[in-house]
């Protein structure tokens, strides 16, 4: 009896089962932690509008393609419109991204007598801060990195198949991933391109003899013609004045600066700060580049230590060469867009590169160190993640509501910041709800503000109409003549009334 105890006990599929309950339970933990931030009550509140002003919408914001608001508003449907259904969607892919996790590292690093290449990748993304984090936004990250993910194991199969009913299976599930994926997020074309570079990098460069020579040194002929290129070239003038620019509120960014990508996805970020996200901090202070850089470096000895061995057949080193290369290209392609005046290099935009990454640097640690070592570098990496500080807090937009909610005799609410508006709508019970503006048209790109429809200019507001306005901004109503009714939120927020 014990022995069959113990065997299902180390059984692969008991320990994934378990790996997936401690994912789940992190991300349970954190679902309800806060509340929408500015980009999920985007979502909760265009899923509350029919169809046809949906889309409009969606139009308006000229950001991201319908699909996912498709998708998750179909969810919706079946599960309503909560906070908790919302983020249930992300938390559902982010379980989905673990086991497929396990099932790429399983099917493609077997071991002889336990798969220990699958467990480890499962393991990694179950715990890591930053895919925890964004299992639980109700937005389309956690969902796109399954896609990515699946992407690249398909590509793979692709290129490793045989004429026939296999190939045709693997370029029809590749077509169909990578147009979901584009369809998703418009940025992803970045990774289906880089997809296509590894795959080439695959099957002429690491061939099933070997090294092919000929074939890498027109690869970095074409790596250094681009390097020139972008030197050189007055690239960027030129794309500036096609009038292409990227997202205004993303800073330039360093080529040095890219290894800060490891810090994000291996101790995570603060998803819901405006801009682009600050990194987590740990308890004594280690500099973002300095532990990207180092992480890189391990990233980079570790495939070269890969290549080099004699312990590791050449099959191998070709899929770590496969996924090491995708992950590089993806955030080169990334920085090349900087580079020409597209300013996007924001974590949550690259992470089918994040996990890809993440994959990547624990495939080549597990193939280097054998079997239950591997539990030396992970015991470290977990030392780490309970040294990350708790995440700052932020104002709790449900408590907001509720306040507002609860007052009486109110004909309108009218927010003075449009960003309290779209973060408390969506838990309000009213639906007299408006934002002031002093100018026509003074909020543009803003998709959810209409001045015809929930605007209302500062001039028009009467008795019986409230003012909430953040305490940092009372002085500028009460010069307009505008008096303090009373304070909510710990004295956050004030309401005026004339």
């Amino acid at each position: 009896m014990w022995k069959k105890i113990f065997n299902i006990l180390k059984h692969p599929l008991f320990i994934l089962f378990l790996i997936l309950i401690i994912g789940l339970i992190l991300r349970l933990i954190n679902i309800d932690r806060t509340s929408f931030w500015y980009d999920e009550a985007f979502t909760g509140d265009i899923l509350k509008l029919s169809w046809k002003d949906m889309f409009a919408v969606i139009a308006a914001d000229k950001v991201h393609p319908p699909l996912f608001y498709v998708l998750i508003r179909t969810w919706s449907i079946i599960f309503g419109i909560t906070q908790f259904s919302l983020r249930s969607f992300s938390v559902f892919f982010g379980l989905c991204g673990i086991g497929l996790s396990y099932f790429v590292g399983k099917e493609l690093f077997k071991k002889e007598s336990y798969p220990v290449t699958g467990l480890v990748l499962a393991l990694v993304v179950a715990i890591s801060p930053f895919f925890v984090s964004y299992s639980v936004e109700a937005r389309a990250y956690s969902f796109l990195a399954f896609l990515a993910l699946g992407l690249a194991y398909s590509v793979y199969k692709l290129l490793n198949s045989i004429k026939g009913k296999e190939r045709t299976k693997y370029l029809i599930a590749t077509l169909l991933l990578a147009v979901v994926l584009c369809g998703t997020h418009y940025l992803q074309v970045v990774y289906v391109i880089a997809i296509v570079c590894a795959g080439l990098i695959y099957k002429f460069v690491f061939t099933e003899k070997g090294l092919n020579k000929r074939w890498l040194y027109v690869f970095l002929g074409i790596v250094l013609a681009v390097a020139l290129a972008v030197i050189f070239l007055p690239l960027k003038s030129f794309v500036s004045n096609l009038g292409i620019s990227g997202m205004w509120w993303v800073p330039d960014i360093k080529l040095y600066e890219v290894v800060r990508v490891y810090y994000s996805y291996f101790l995570g970020v603060v998803r819901y700060m405006d801009g682009v996200p600050p990194v987590r901090e740990l308890i004594f202070s280690i500099p973002t580049l300095v532990f990207g850089g180092v992480m890189f470096g391990l990233h980079l000895i570790g495939y070269v230590l890969t290549l080099v061995s004699k312990k590791i057949v050449l099959e191998e080193k070709r899929k770590i060469s496969f996924f090491f290369s995708l992950a590089l290209i993806t955030f080169l392609g990334f920085y090349l867009l900087g580079v020409l005046n597209f300013n996007c290099f924001v974590e949550r935009y690259t992470i089918a590169g994040g996990i890809l990454l993440l994959i990547s640097f624990w495939m080549i640690m597990s193939s280097l160190i054998k079997k239950w070592f591997i539990l030396i570098p992970i015991g470290i990496y977990i030392a780490f993640l309970f040294m990350l500080k708790p995440m700052p807090t932020r104002t709790d937009y449900r408590e907001v509501a509720k306040a507002l909610d609860d007052m009486n005799n109110v004909q309108r609410y009218v927010f003075t910041s449009p960003t309290d508006l779209i973060d408390s709508q969506f838990y309000m019970s009213h639906t007299n709800v408006y934002y002031s503006y002093e100018l026509k048209g003074e909020y543009p790109g803003w998709a959810l503000l209409n001045d015809d429809v929930n605007g209302i200019d500062i001039k028009d507001v009467k008795e019986g109409d409230i003012l909430v306005v953040p305490n940092t901004e009372i002085d500028k109503y009460i010069n307009l003549g505008y008096s303090i009714s009373e304070t909510f939120y710990d004295g956050r927020f004030s309401i005026l009334t004339k």
